[in-house]
């Protein structure tokens, strides 16, 4: 198999997960993950870990301006 394509054609990808750090405390980390890095945002309630997660994807999904010549 050619990993080179896959490389090329990996779509990026945003994860939020729970992660309970001692007892009775809950957080939740907002993974963001592209072909070139893997970037992880802690977040304390999950209203802020879909906030970021919903701009992620809204910059991601975001049509590009063509560049003025």
């Amino acid at each position: 198999m050619n990993t080179n394509i896959l490389n090329t054609i990996a779509a990026p990808s945003v994860t939020i997960a729970v992660r309970k750090p001692a007892k009775g405390l809950v957080r939740y980390v907002v993974t963001i993950a592209t072909r070139h890095s893997a970037q992880v945002y802690p977040c304390n309630s999950m209203a802020s870990a879909l906030k970021l997660a919903e701009r992620v994807i809204t910059a991601l999904t975001t049509p590009k301006a063509p560049a003025a010549a």
